[in-house]
């Protein structure tokens, strides 16, 4: 297993974001936060410090998709930058995450990227860095004001309504195997008890 190198604190980022279009406006929102920590873009993440999958749980074969990623980050010196798993597939895969794929450094769900940068200086100390809590108080008051660009796609409510549709999600449906089914109408009070 080859780690980051702690003692270089990171520079430079690449957020790639894949998925719905709230994770590309968190995406936006995360590089914002590392740009003012000082922290540049790279085009891409072959020679970036720091790589953030920013990932969507929807859609098909996210959670392959996270660690086929993952997998092709060691360059050609045995190196690699520093690796965090944001988003859905972070909030649902949680640890487990770091014992499937070692040289993850930062799991981080989507209610808890404003501590991003808490997560990277525990990450250089070589602590385990993972938050998916969903907090009740909202992430933006963390969070840097918001630039003027193409993340104004999204208000800065979503993340309550992301809240909102998870909990009605946990009503609506018992995930058996991979297929939700529906267990009840919460129009008469019925849900996943």
């Amino acid at each position: 297993m080859n780690r980051y190198d702690a003692q270089k604190t990171p520079a430079t980022f690449h957020v790639k974001s894949f998925g719905c279009q709230m994770n590309v406006y968190d995406g936006e929102r995360m590089a914002e936060m590392l740009g003012e920590r000082g922290m540049t873009a790279a085009a891409d993440g072959v020679e970036a410090d720091l790589v953030i999958l920013n990932t969507c749980h929807i859609r098909e074969k996210a959670v392959d998709k996270v660690y086929s990623d993952i997998g092709r980050m060691t360059r050609e010196d045995g190196s690699r930058p520093m690796i965090a798993v944001a988003g859905c597939v972070a909030q649902a895969e949680g640890g487990e995450i770091q014992r499937r794929a070692r040289n993850v450094d930062i799991v981080v769900g989507p209610q808890a990227y404003h501590r991003l940068p808490d997560l990277i200086d525990q990450a250089r100390r070589g602590e385990q860095a993972v938050d998916t809590d969903m907090p009740l108080a909202s992430k933006f008051g963390a969070l840097p004001a918001h630039q003027t660009g193409a993340a104004h796609r999204l208000p800065d409510d979503h993340g309550g309504l992301r809240q909102i549709l998870h909990l009605l999600r946990g009503t609506l449906y018992a995930w058996r195997g991979d297929k939700p089914k529906l267990v009840g109408d919460p129009g008469r009070g019925e849900g996943a008890g």
